[in-house]
């Protein structure tokens, strides 16, 4: 090399290089471009690889953040049993589906599953795959599992396992997959999907419920050559749940009156219109923070079934109106009744307007009786709320329930029937009833009210006895009746009335803490203020033309509410 130099030093510059020296500097550079390109090959690789095993990471993790933001629920009930098998990763061991391994390896932890379950992302099914289409350069299959946790710190605690795996690592020999898991907890008594959606802590529950559930009259029986199952008069049905813990959920709903009539087991009904609400603070539901729905006067008519003379009828008068409000945040802009405090909330409302009746015609002329009527009422309503009184505290949870019902009356004759002496027109009949129910539960709570009143008058035999519709259940019996029924076509007959009446009265329970003022649940009740069963019969001659029994339940109403503190860590 010392030569090498020294030639050149000592060569005249205008000379060039020799082909021997050429040929030596064009070697060495080529063995440094493919010294440079194997370094290159190699970093390519390994950054393949990293993409590929970055990406399995990203997977794994995606997959647990998808449990994690199911309802606990679903978390407890695991995996479909259905989709068990087949898999390498669950071992049979003895009948029970283990994870890997199987007793007495202290690793061995059973597989949590269920059978039936729906399908629900990404438990059922618990195996999938994701490539070209999802926008990956390669194809990744996952899998996730839910094992009951044998080391955790919380005892009852899940082990949620994902593993995620492609189709060929980048990198030759390394592995082609990414293993990851999650300890999953909850307490006890956190299991509302409604308002617990998410897998995550229990905070404080509350929930109300204010509820006025119908009733009304039904006929059933035969009548001569009338094809029918039954007959049937509704009042108004409605209904207002309000829930609160991660998130609100407020459901309403208003039934307006109506009549139905059921033939061969098929049911056609008039009126009956519904509407309802719902509103929830869930980003995961449909449901948004206000909903309401307005029932405009709904049309009258009547249903009927009929031949030879005899005919039953369930007629409505119409004009009926309602409304059902649900908001998670009541306030100028979502209005609830008169709340405007930004919390949850919701009423309904439900106003019968024209009179509904149940009549019986009997052949020829001898007229028609009405069996039931039920008169043009006020408006009933039923209000729920969550409010926090005092501040820093968990607050509690309302139902308020109003209901009136004007006039029922049970029990008319037909026009041709001879009327005893001091008759009305009717049976029994239950006047003026109004109902006014409150429950709180939560803290600096009240105890729950039901107040009622109205009046009943029954038929004693020479006119009518009274009593009061209070807190108190009373029972009484109607004189029966046996009248002569006479007419041009339909001859000479008799009408037969006998039964019982019972008045339902209020019931009130609660379950306070410590202090007093707190309350885990109240309920008021107010129970049908009538119950009953009549007989009303139709002879003539020999022949009986009707045996009829009419029930009549004009349902109840009651105020419900509930609530339960955060657990203590």
């Amino acid at each position: 090399m010392t030569r090498l130099i020294r030639r050149l030093r000592e060569r005249n510059p205008e000379e060039g290089f020799t082909l021997v020296e050429v040929a030596v500097a064009l070697g060495i550079f080529f063995i440094s471009l493919m010294a440079l390109a194997q370094a290159a090959i190699v970093g390519f690789r390994d950054v393949a690889f990293a993409r590929q095993r970055q990406t399995g990471n990203q997977i794994a993790n995606q997959i647990l953040e998808e449990v994690r933001g199911l309802a606990y629920e679903h978390v407890t009930k695991g995996l479909a049993a259905e989709d068990l098998a087949g898999d390498p990763n669950i071992i049979d061991c003895g009948g029970v589906p283990y994870f890997k391994v199987c007793p007495p390896d202290p690793a061995a932890e059973p597989i949590v599953h269920t059978p039936g379950l729906a399908p629900v992302t990404p438990l059922v099914p618990h195996r999938g795959s994701v490539g070209a289409a999802e926008g990956y350069t390669s194809t990744y299959d996952w899998s996730v599992y839910v094992m009951q946790a044998l080391d955790a710190p919380e005892a009852g605690a899940y082990r949620v396992w994902s593993i995620v795996e492609w189709n060929r690592a980048a990198n030759q020999g390394a592995r082609n997959s990414v293993e990851t898991q999650t300890l999953i907890f909850a307490p006890s008594g956190c299991l509302d999907l409604a308002t617990h959606p998410f897998g995550a802590p229990c905070q404080a529950y509350h929930a109300a419920v204010a509820s006025i559930g119908g009733g009304g009259a039904t006929v059933t029986g035969p009548v001569e050559q009338v094809a029918y199952d039954s007959f049937a008069v509704d009042l108004v049905n409605q209904g207002s749940t309000v829930q609160t813990e991660q998130v609100p959920r407020v459901d309403g709903s208003s039934l307006l009156p109506g009549g139905r009539r059921v033939v061969g087991g098929l049911t056609s009904s008039i009126g009956r219109t519904l509407g309802t609400s719902q509103a929830d603070g869930d980003p995961a539901t449909p449901a948004g923070d206000h909903d309401a729905t307005s029932l405009l006067p709904q049309g009258g008519g009547f249903l009927s079934a009929s031949s030879t003379g005899s005919e039953l009828r369930a007629i409505i008068g119409g004009s009926d109106t309602g409304s059902t409000v649900s908001t998670t945040a009541a306030s100028a802009s979502n209005p609830c009744t008169t709340q405007n405090d930004g919390l949850p909330c919701g009423y309904n409302a439900g106003k019968h307007v024209g009179a509904m009746s149940l009549t019986l015609k009997i052949p020829e002329d001898g007229g028609i009786g009405t069996l039931v009527s039920v008169g043009a009422g006020t408006e009933s309503t039923t209000y729920t709320r969550r409010a926090v009184p005092v501040a820093g505290t968990d607050g509690l949870a309302r139902s308020i329930v109003t209901r009136a019902i004007p006039e029922v009356r049970v029990g008319g004759l037909p026009a041709k029937a001879s009327p005893p002496p001091g008759w009305a027109e009717y049976w029994f009949r239950l006047i003026n009833y109004t109902a006014t129910l409150q429950a709180e539960a939560g803290e600096n709570t009240v105890a729950p009210t039901a107040s009622v009143s109205g009046t009943l008058e029954y038929w004693n035999g020479s006119g009518y006895s009274s009593v009061a519709v209070n807190n108190t259940t009373k029972t009484v019996t109607p004189a029966p009746l046996d009248l002569s029924i006479s007419g041009t076509g339909f001859g000479s007959g008799r009408v037969l009335i006998s039964g019982e009446v019972t008045v339902r009265g209020t019931t009130i329970s609660q379950e306070t803490g410590d202090p007093a003022t707190t309350r885990s649940e109240a309920r008021a009740v107010a129970n049908a203020p009538v119950f009953s069963t009549m007989s009303y019969v139709i002879r003539r001659g020999g022949n009986t033309i009707a045996d009829l029994l009419v029930a009549v339940d004009l349902g109840r109403a009651y105020a419900q509410a509930n609530y339960q503190p955060a657990p203590t860590p």
